[in-house]
């Protein structure tokens, strides 16, 4: 459900991924790591305005091309 979320939002570069076994939802953004960082509390309120509930460790994790598609931010899931 957080992906067909994330995949709605103009701002991503690429359709969002996740792993189940790596616990993380991996989506793409042209923007800076400090940008980037700026995302995890709307994501955060993307999860609790939907009611959604992860298990602990599960992160999204932020690239971006213009950085070589490195992590430039990690977003806990779980509250």
């Amino acid at each position: 459900m957080l992906c067909k979320i994330l995949d709605g939002n103009d701002a991503l570069t690429q359709a969002s991924e996740f792993s189940a076994e790596h616990r993380s939802v991996y989506i793409s953004v042209d923007a800076s790591p400090e940008e980037a960082k700026k995302l995890c509390p709307v994501i955060s309120a993307i999860v609790v305005d939907n009611e959604m509930e992860f298990a602990q460790g599960w992160t999204v994790q932020i690239s971006s091309p213009g950085n070589d598609y490195k992590v430039a931010a990690v977003c806990p899931l779980s509250l």
